[in-house]
């Protein structure tokens, strides 16, 4: 039961983890050392999750006793928005470096 529920939010708790760890790879690693690599590795990471959305089974699933429901709409909601995000994070790169953000 609890294994299901977990594989099928296993992208979200990938994100999730990844986030936090960026986090705190930016926090104590010095904002900009590590400004780049980390501006590559967010849109890689959110690419790959989109990736893996979109082609995971066909078919409704839910998980938590139906609090998440996983059905096409809702991985092509999320795909649209992990696609977008990292296009719009790559492209924001050149803009941020001349403003000195």
């Amino acid at each position: 039961m609890i294994s299901t529920d977990i594989n099928i939010v296993l992208p979200e708790i990938t994100l999730a983890v990844f986030s936090m760890a960026a986090l705190m790879i930016a926090v104590y690693g010095g904002k900009d050392r590590l400004a780049g690599l980390m501006f590559w590795a967010t849109s890689g990471i959110m690419g790959l999750l989109g990736l893996w959305l979109a082609f995971l089974e066909p078919g409704s699933s839910s998980a938590f006793n139906g609090s998440f429901i996983n059905d096409g709409y809702a991985r092509f909601a999320k795909v649209v928005i992990l696609f977008g995000a990292a296009a719009m994070l790559l492209l924001s790169q050149d803009y941020l470096k001349k403003i000195n953000y």
